[in-house]
């Protein structure tokens, strides 16, 4: 993996979570468990985040995106 290529797809990703999802940094950044100036530093000012910061947060916005898919594909009324 290459961290720099993956800067750039989690900085869309957050932005796309933002639009769409979440309506601030706030919300998201409380979702990641990190402050908003993180997130601010990261999209705005295209801070490299620190490799434990970027682990974690690489982790986390894998598992929201996963929980949303399933929120997204969730029938109401069927069981598994």
């Amino acid at each position: 993996m290459i961290k720099a290529i993956e800067v750039i797809k989690m900085r869309k990703d957050i932005k796309h979570l933002i639009d769409k999802y979440f309506f601030s940094k706030s919300l998201l950044a409380e979702s990641l468990e990190v402050c908003p100036k993180v997130l601010t530093d990261l999209i705005d000012k295209e801070v490299m985040p620190q490799d434990d910061k970027f682990m974690s947060l690489l982790t986390k916005l894998d598992m929201i995106k996963l929980e949303i898919q399933r929120a997204e594909d969730y029938q109401a009324g069927e069981t598994k």
